[in-house]
């Protein structure tokens, strides 16, 4: 009898051990099942394109946890364009353009626009414009200049600022060069970034690429937009009267409130669209001596800046 009681304790102290090492295996498999689980689904946050006003990946990025002012997609965004592509240190692209800047999938948005460029190669040593989102460098353009030429299909060498860089007035006054009887108006540049903003949707209301490209030729080369007669280059680009009436209002209105407070995201940019001023180093092909100004349109969360290169928000 002892030896069946102390081997029923024997059999029942391993029944008991067998459980224990049972529950610590089940209790060790569910945690690792939920850290996959929690890793999956990172991944797939991470993979997808998300929401431009709530990027968890972006908000716990060295950019977010340096900076308080940080705390809006916007205001990092624009932080990071005015640093990478600053006039202190201009980034240099080579590029092409064709004309006019017809419907391409490739575009976001895309819209018409009066031409389209074709990003060959960048300086910088994190791409910034030729990304996964935008493999082909392809982006909306828009004139800033009446006077000189650039030629389709040629490969040109240029730097690029932002259009809020604190210096653009100068940098654009500078370029502009070749036409003294013609002056260009720095004024409402804040008000054509709202244009570049607002392009989807007004050509969502059946206004064309040419209403919006006058618009910004107005406001550049009037010293009164409001009432000057709109400037289409001597004719060159039919448009809507109407269409370019209001667009040039609600430019000037974006304007007027922007210089009241300096809030640009919300007066001016208010579809995290950003422009580029492109200012062409080689070759000069216009018979003035100069190259026509551009302004390339670049919506912030394609780019993705700031969290990819975080050390320029540093």
């Amino acid at each position: 009898m002892k030896g069946c009681k102390h081997n029923n304790g024997g059999i029942l102290t391993i029944v008991v051990i067998i459980i224990v090492i049972i529950l610590i295996l089940f209790c060790v498999s569910k945690r690792f099942d939920l850290e996959r689980r929690d890793y999956s689904r990172h991944l797939t946050r991470s993979g997808r394109h998300l929401s431009n006003n709530f990027r968890p990946e972006v908000m716990s990025s060295n950019c977010a946890k340096k900076a308080p002012c940080y705390n809006t997609y916007c205001a990092k965004e624009l932080e990071c364009f005015n640093r990478v592509f600053s006039s202190v240190f201009p980034q240099e692209i080579s590029y092409s353009i064709s004309y006019p800047g017809a419907i391409n999938s490739e575009k976001v948005p895309n819209i018409e626009s009066y031409l389209n460029t074709l990003i060959s190669s960048e300086s910088s040593r994190t791409p910034n414009l030729i990304t996964k989102m935008n493999p082909t460098g392809i982006y909306s353009c828009w004139c800033f200049d009446t006077n000189d030429f650039i030629t389709p299909g040629t490969q040109y060498v240029a730097e690029v600022i932002s259009l809020l860089d604190p210096s653009i007035d100068a940098a654009i006054n500078a370029a502009y060069t070749c036409n003294p009887t013609k002056p260009i108006y720095t004024t409402y540049l804040g008000g054509i970034l709202y244009i570049f903003n607002e392009a989807q949707n007004y050509q969502a209301l059946g206004y064309s690429y040419e209403d919006i490209q006058v618009s910004i030729w107005t406001l550049l080369f009037t010293s009164n937009p409001l009432t000057a007669t709109p400037d289409s280059d001597g004719g060159n680009l039919s448009y809507t009267a109407a269409n370019v009436a209001a667009i040039i209002k609600a430019a000037v209105a974006a304007q007027l409130a922007y210089n009241a407070d300096g809030d640009a995201c919300t007066h001016l940019i208010t579809t995290k669209i950003m422009g580029l001023v492109c200012f062409n180093n080689s070759p000069i092909t216009s018979s003035t001596g100069c190259n026509q100004i551009l302004c390339i349109q670049v919506p912030m969360y394609e780019v993705d800046i700031c969290y990819r290169n975080c050390s320029a928000c540093n």
